[in-house]
């Protein structure tokens, strides 16, 4: 909350503060004259009590022109946090829940600072991590025939036919936050009177029946987003996507190297493959990512489950049973999947783990990961500031646009999984983009208020557009592909974590600038492979943003940016997206 009482009493806030620091210098000065004078060496308490309260009076009146924000605190222990800070006209108007920030805020700054998404790290040489203890697994076959499997409980340890699940949470879901989804009718508007963006449609909940293990035969269980990753004929599907025969070959050899440095517990250990030796910002920050576990672990896993491998079904089945495991295991009482990472790397690690399970609950319906995608979606919505709409690294903060993407995709895909999610923390992301947006047609976006416009800011606000509802070509859309065709993948240092949001936004957009995106990226990608070796398979983390978050982070994003061909259907209009359905 916000407190300056005194301020709003007055007309001309200036003429406040300038009374209030002129009596503060005033008492500075008088104080050694005083002492000095006769009345100051006679009766000391009547002296020491008249300063004290014209200090007092003072620097209370001072503190008043302050504002202080009260952080809303994780969850659990340690609410009640306190923190003062002076801020800015654009987020003072954001906390008091208005909109009129001054028109020079949203003109698009002349310089440009792409800001830091903490668990994506900056350009370091190739690290050799030591060999670690593997997982065994064949050879997958070049083109991936889903099997019947055994259905192993996902908690279950290496080596167990099965095991208690977690325990439950030690507190019951608070119902409400898990509301029917209203329809595209009843629901307001994201921006407003802007009309920018509507709520996109609800998701069909699925039925009692669906909620068994899926047959491998058919795809009807599965969710009309994710149909692509189990299709027939995928090649097809990568063709009039863009893709090639390369472009899969990439992707399994990828996955296969995935495979094999999967540690015994599930994990994939980031500071085993080079997470945390990117140089930080301040000195803070040196070392982020190092123990980002669940967040790698999720983007593997995330690579796995857009190629249609779960634990169910496919030769990666028990990979990604161990990861889900790990996973699950690493999960707080209060939904945080964040494990033992930096306070930097925390929330960014939560999304990701939570994607990557509430995808796996989307493809399966299997019940077991039912309740730790609702605690994760829970700790998402608490950590979303009331006003802004933003998440950062500790619930409660006014938010950055690197966070917004993939706290916004957990939401999403949870809907997509069937939980009934609410509209109000879409609407609320949708206040934190209008507020970071520039430009003409507002396509343009920036890390936080007030800061320069970047392109990796602009690709992920534009996918959270689309994640949204703003999909086809609108004026915002086409000014944010403006943006990215002007700085196309090998025009700047590579940055896989910028190319894997704007992937997944051009994808959406198609067209001639998603051609154009396209190739660029392929030449790029597949050039940047290592194509023998024990890191066969993998991408160096020598990209920007990949000294923090290792080879199994830069990895994950490369496979999953030549994956986008498949992982999702066009969220597009019913006409343009038949056209570019493969039949």
């Amino acid at each position: 909350m916000v407190y300056a009482p005194l301020i709003a009493v007055f007309a001309w806030p200036q003429v406040v503060c300038g009374v209030i620091w002129s009596g503060l210098v005033i008492l500075t000065v008088a104080l050694p004259l005083v002492l000095r004078s006769r009345w100051g060496s006679a009766e000391p308490l009547r002296r020491c009590i008249v300063l004290s309260v014209w200090a007092h009076v003072l620097l209370a009146a001072m503190a008043t022109t302050v504002p202080v924000v009260r952080s809303l605190g994780p969850p659990g222990p340690g609410d009640g946090t306190m923190r003062v800070t002076m801020l800015s006209d654009a987020e003072m108007a954001l906390l008091e829940g208005t909109d009129d920030v001054p028109a020079e805020n949203l003109v698009e700054p002349v310089t440009e600072t792409p800001p830091p998404p903490d668990v994506q790290p900056v350009e370091a040489p190739p690290v050799d991590p030591p060999a670690i203890e593997a997982v065994e697994i064949s050879e997958p076959p070049a083109a991936v025939t889903p099997s019947v499997a055994p259905q192993v409980p996902i908690a279950a340890a290496p080596g167990e036919s099965g095991s208690a699940p977690p325990a439950p949470f030690s507190e019951p879901i608070a119902e409400s936050m898990f509301v029917p989804v209203q329809t595209p009718e009843e629901a307001a508007t994201i921006f407003g009177d802007d009309k920018l963006v509507e709520v996109a449609p609800p998701q069909v909940q699925q039925s009692e029946s669906n909620h068994s293990p899926v047959n491998p035969t058919t795809q009807s269980a599965l969710p009309q987003e994710y149909q692509w990753r189990r299709s027939g004929d995928k090649q097809a599907i990568v063709a009039a996507g863009g893709g090639s025969a390369d472009t899969e070959a990439a992707v399994q050899a990828s996955l296969a190297w995935l495979a094999k440095v999967q540690s015994r517990d599930g994990r994939w250990d980031a500071d085993q493959h080079g997470a945390g030796l990117g140089p930080g910002q301040d000195a803070s920050r040196v070392g982020a990512g190092i123990e980002a576990d669940t967040g790698v672990t999720g983007l593997a896993l995330l690579a796995f489950l857009a190629s249609g491998h779960t634990h169910q079904e496919g030769p990666y089945r028990e990979v990604v049973r161990h990861g889900l495991r790990f996973l699950m295991s690493s999960q707080a009482e209060n939904g945080n999947l964040s494990g033992k990472a930096d306070v930097f790397a925390s929330m960014y690690c939560h999304g990701m783990a939570g994607v990557a399970l509430a995808e796996a609950y989307g493809m399966t319906a299997d019940e077991e990961l039912r309740r730790p995608v609702e605690r994760a979606v829970m700790y998402t919505l608490a950590a979303q500031h009331p006003n802004t709409g933003g998440w950062r690294y500790r619930p409660g903060d006014l938010g950055d646009t690197s966070q917004l993407g993939w706290q916004l995709m957990l939401l999403r895909s949870a809907r997509i999984a069937g939980l009934r999610v609410a509209n109000d923390p879409f609407v609320g992301a949708g206040v934190f983009l209008k507020h970071v947006s520039s430009g003409v047609h507002g396509g343009l976006a920036s890390y936080r208020f007030n800061e320069p416009v970047s392109s990796p800011m602009t690709a992920e606000a534009l996918a959270c557009r689309q994640f949204l509802g703003l999909t086809g070509e609108t004026p915002a859309a086409a000014e944010a592909a403006e943006r990215l065709m002007n700085d196309l993948p090998g025009r700047s240092a590579d940055n896989y974590y910028y190319w894997y949001y704007g992937t997944l936004a051009m994808h959406q957009l198609g067209g001639q600038s998603w051609e154009t995106w396209n190739r660029a990226l392929q030449t790029r990608l597949l050039a940047g492979q290592t194509a023998s070796g024990p890191y066969a398979g993998s991408w160096n983390p020598d990209a920007v943003w990949g000294g923090h978050g290792g080879r199994i982070y830069s990895t994950a994003l490369a496979t999953l940016s030549l994956e986008v061909y498949y992982r999702y259907l066009p969220m597009v209009d019913e006409t343009a997206a038949k056209s570019r359905r493969v039949k």
